[in-house]
């Protein structure tokens, strides 16, 4: 189940002005949960053969045993 998209994120802000914002161009995050890993690892691989994604990969990946879910975030930069 996919829960959010964000295109061009913004980039963790390491200056410490909290007026300044940048944005990740050509980055798309995609985050989700699902109760089996197989299943994040096909779509991802479905993301791959696109030809506009120069890059898919996972970013985070967290199991939860209470609700017996892995929470998820893949990164998509595209050319």
């Amino acid at each position: 189940l996919l829960t959010n998209m964000t295109i061009y994120p913004v980039k963790n802000n390491q200056s410490g002005e909290s007026n300044s914002f940048s944005f990740k161009k050509d980055t798309i995050l995609v985050s989700g949960n699902c109760t089996d890993p197989v299943m994040v690892n096909q779509f991802m691989n479905g993301l791959k053969i696109i030809s506009d994604f120069r890059e898919v990969a996972v970013r985070n990946y967290q199991y939860r045993k209470d609700k017996e879910t892995g929470v998820f975030t893949i990164e998509i930069i595209t050319k």
